[in-house]
């Protein structure tokens, strides 16, 4: 049964918590805007580096077969 006492209980312990409803698209970033947008150009800039690299070894190593065959 629910005494007094323990209604003032859970009154007091809702009351203490501290509950901040934010909807999902409002969550607080981890890191500052700026620096998410900097990693994330620089690890463009990394992977674009890459793939051109491997484009142009196939086609140097495409360049060598051909002349190979020939």
């Amino acid at each position: 049964m629910l005494t007094p006492e323990i209604i003032r209980q859970i009154k007091t312990e809702v009351n203490n918590r501290t509950v901040h409803p934010t909807p999902p698209n409002s969550l607080p970033m981890a890191m500052p805007r700026e620096t998410a947008v900097s990693i994330a150009h620089n690890v463009f800039l990394l992977l674009d580096g890459w793939v051109w690299t491997c484009v142009v070894a196939a086609d140097e190593a495409a360049r060598l077969l051909r002349s190979a065959t020939r």
